[in-house]
C-alpha cells in the first residue's frame, strides 16, 4: 500500500514539472529565432494589425480629425479647435472630453469649452450729457430704469419729463438713453410774441427746405439754430439771421431740429417751436454675394455692393445648424468685401452683408451666401498592377461639388505634370499599367474658388511582370553557433519576407526576425534548439501578386 502511494506521488509530481514545458513548447518563435526565448504564438499565416479608428470632434458635432491607429500606437491630437463667441459668451478652448491615450480600439474625443459672460454697459444721460445712472448688465438682461429726472424751469419755459430717446428693451449690446423734455412756454402779457412757428418737413434728399417764423413786435434780430439730438449749435445757413432759413436737405441731416431766436427791442428773446427735418433716402443696385468653395487654409472672399448716401457695411454669419445672424469681426467686415479664415468648422457657414444709409433708417440685407471648407478626407495610396492591366488611384473630399479636380504624374516626385487619362478630372483616376509607368507618381490638385488649390499625398505605381524565381532556398546543416544563410534569386521582385515554423508539423508560424528577414537572404545564428525549424520566403511582385518560395529545413548538429 505504502508503494502504492508514494508511486502516485511522483507521478503527480512529474505532471506538475512536465505542464510549464508544455505550455513553453506551445509559444511560438521569440523575437528572433537565435535568441531561444520562445514567447509569442504567431499566426499560421501573416496577418495584417487590427486597425482602429480616433476620431476627434468639435462640440458641435463637426469632425477635427479622423485617423487609423494600430494598438499601441500614440494618439495624435488635432491643434486645439476654436469657437466664435456670440452675444452672449466668449468661449476658451477647456481640452478633450476625456484623456486622449494610447489607441486600445475604436474612440471618440470631444472637445470641450469654457465660457464666459460678454458685459454691456447702459447709461442714462441727462438732457445736458451728464450721467445719471451707469450699469453692466448681460445679454437679455432686463435693464433698471432711474428715477425721472429734473430740468429746472427758465426765464421762459417750465420742463417736463418726457421720456428717454428710445424705448428701453431688454439688453442687446452697449446702449445709451438720453433724458427728454416737454418744453412749456411760460405765458407772459407781452406785446412781444411769435405768432407763426416753423413747421416739421418730409423731403427726398436733394432738395431744399425752408424753416420760417413770424413774430409780432418790435424784432431786433433772428438766430436760427439747429441740434443733431438734444443740443442747440449756431447755424450759418442761408437766412440763419432773418426770418427765413434755407436747408440743403441730405441724409446727414435727417433728424435734426430747426428753431429760431427771435430778440425785441425791449429786450424780450423768444423762442420757436423745433421744426423736425426728415430726409428721405434710398438704398439701391443691391449685389448680393456669392456661394464659394475654398480650400482649408485660404481665405473666403465675399463681396456686396449697392447705391446710396452714405453706404455702411456690416458682414455678419449664421452657423448651419443656427437661426442668428451675428455681427462678425473679419477682415473687411464693415466694407465690400469680407476675408474669412478658413477652419474645418466653418465649413457651411453662411454669410450676409447688412447695409445701412447715412440715415441709420434704412437698412437691407443681402442675399445669404454659403462657404464650403475644402480639403482630403482620403489619399491615393501605392498602387501595384501587372503589365498590361490597368489601376485606379482615387481620392474623397471633405464636400461634394464647387471645385476641380486634376490628376497629375510625376517621374521623380518632383516635376509635375498635368494628365488627361481616363478620370483625370474626376475622383478617381485610371491608369494603363506599363513598364514606362513602373515608378511613377501620382497625385490630385483640387482648385476652388478664387482660385484656390490644394494637392493631396502622392502615390507611387509599381508596375511589373510576373515574378519569377529562379533559385530556391535549400536545406542547411550547420553546427550549433555558426550561421545558416538560406537565399532566393527571383525576377521582378518589389520585396522579401521570410517566416518559419518550429517544425514541419508545427501548426503556428511567423515572420523571422534574424537578418536579412526583409531581403533576398536570410542570416540564422542557430542554436540547438533550432533543430528542425523551417524556413521559405514570400515574395511581393510588381504585378500585386504574392510568391511564396520552398520550404526549407535547418539542422542544427
Amino acid at each position: 500500500m505504502k508503494r502504492k502511494s508514494l508511486l502516485f506521488a511522483l507521478l503527480v509530481a512529474l505532471l506538475l514539472v512536465m505542464l510549464p514545458l508544455q505550455a513553453m513548447a506551445a509559444q511560438g518563435e521569440g523575437v528572433t529565432p537565435e535568441d531561444g526565448d520562445i514567447s509569442i504564438e504567431i499566426p499560421s499565416s501573416p496577418s495584417t494589425p487590427a486597425v482602429y479608428t480616433v476620431v476627434f470632434k468639435d462640440a458641435d458635432g463637426t469632425v477635427l480629425s479622423m485617423q487609423n491607429y494600430n494598438y499601441g500606437d500614440a494618439v495624435v491630437a488635432p491643434e486645439a479647435p476654436s469657437k466664435a463667441a456670440d452675444e452672449t459668451y466668449t468661449y476658451e478652448f477647456a481640452g478633450w472630453n476625456k484623456e486622449v491615450t494610447n489607441c486600445v480600439g475604436n474612440a471618440v474625443y470631444t472637445a470641450t469649452y469654457t465660457q464666459a459672460y460678454v458685459e454691456y454697459t447702459v447709461k442714462f444721460l441727462n438732457e445736458d450729457g451728464t450721467e445719471i445712472s451707469s450699469a453692466v448688465y448681460h445679454y437679455g438682461d432686463t435693464v433698471v430704469v432711474p428715477e425721472a429726472p429734473v430740468k429746472a424751469e427758465d426765464e421762459n419755459y417750465t420742463y417736463e419729463f418726457a421720456g428717454w430717446d428710445k424705448e428701453v428693451v431688454a439688453v442687446a449690446g452697449d446702449a445709451v438713453y438720453n433724458a427728454t423734455f416737454t418744453a412749456t412756454e411760460k405765458v407772459v402779457e407781452v406785446e412781444n410774441a411769435i405768432v407763426q412757428q416753423p413747421v416739421s418737413v418730409t423731403v427726398d434728399t436733394g432738395n431744399e427746405v425752408q424753416f420760417k417764423v413770424v413774430a409780432t413786435g418790435d424784432v431786433v434780430s433772428y438766430k436760427w439754430e439747429y441740434r443733431k439730438v438734444w443740443k442747440f449749435f449756431n447755424t450759418s445757413m442761408t437766412g440763419y439771421n432773418t426770418d427765413t432759413l434755407t436747408v440743403p436737405a441730405n441724409g446727414a441731416r435727417n433728424g435734426y431740429g430747426y428753431r429760431c431766436t427771435v430778440t425785441f427791442a425791449d429786450g424780450t428773446v423768444l423762442v420757436s417751436d423745433v421744426a423736425k427735418l426728415t430726409v428721405n433716402t434710398f438704398i439701391t443696385d443691391v449685389q448680393n454675394p456669392n456661394d464659394q468653395t475654398v480650400v482649408l487654409g485660404y481665405k473666403g472672399q465675399f463681396t456686396a455692393a449697392a447705391q446710396g448716401e452714405g453706404i455702411k457695411y456690416q458682414w455678419q454669419y449664421k452657423r448651419p445648424d443656427g437661426t442668428a445672424w451675428i455681427d462678425t469681426a473679419m477682415e473687411g467686415c464693415t466694407k465690400p468685401t469680407v476675408l474669412i479664415e478658413t477652419t474645418a468648422a466653418r465649413d457651411g457657414y453662411q454669410y450676409r452683408c447688412e447695409i445701412t444709409d447715412v440715415t441709420g433708417n434704412v437698412t437691407v440685407y443681402t442675399e445669404p451666401a454659403t462657404m464650403r471648407v475644402l480639403s482630403f478626407k482620403s489619399h491615393p495610396e501605392e498602387a501595384f498592377a501587372a503589365t498590361g492591366s490597368t489601376v485606379t488611384f482615387s481620392v474623397t473630399t471633405s464636400v461634394a461639388d464647387g471645385f476641380t479636380y486634376q490628376w497629375q504624374y510625376s517621374k521623380n516626385g518632383e516635376s509635375w505634370s498635368n494628365t488627361t487619362m481616363t478620370g483625370y478630372n474626376t475622383d478617381t483616376l485610371t491608369v494603363d499599367a506599363t513598364l514606362a509607368r513602373n515608378g511613377y507618381y501620382y497625385r490630385c490638385v483640387l482648385t476652388g474658388s478664387k482660385n484656390s488649390k490644394i494637392e493631396s499625398k502622392a502615390a507611387v505605381l509599381h508596375v511589373g511582370d510576373p515574378v519569377v524565381i529562379t533559385s530556391q532556398p535549400t536545406d542547411i546543416t550547420v553546427a550549433a553557433g555558426e550561421i545558416a544563410s538560406f537565399s532566393v534569386v527571383a525576377e521582378n521582385a518589389y520585396s522579401y519576407q521570410w517566416y518559419y515554423r518550429r517544425s514541419a508539423t508545427a501548426t503556428t508560424s511567423g515572420k523571422t526576425g534574424a537578418d536579412g528577414n526583409e531581403t533576398a537572404t536570410v542570416n540564422i545564428t542557430t542554436k540547438a534548439s533550432n533543430n528542425g525549424y523551417q524556413y521559405w520566403c514570400v515574395i511581393q511582385g510588381l504585378d500585386g501578386k504574392t510568391y511564396t518560395t520552398d520550404v526549407v529545413t535547418l539542422t542544427v548538429q
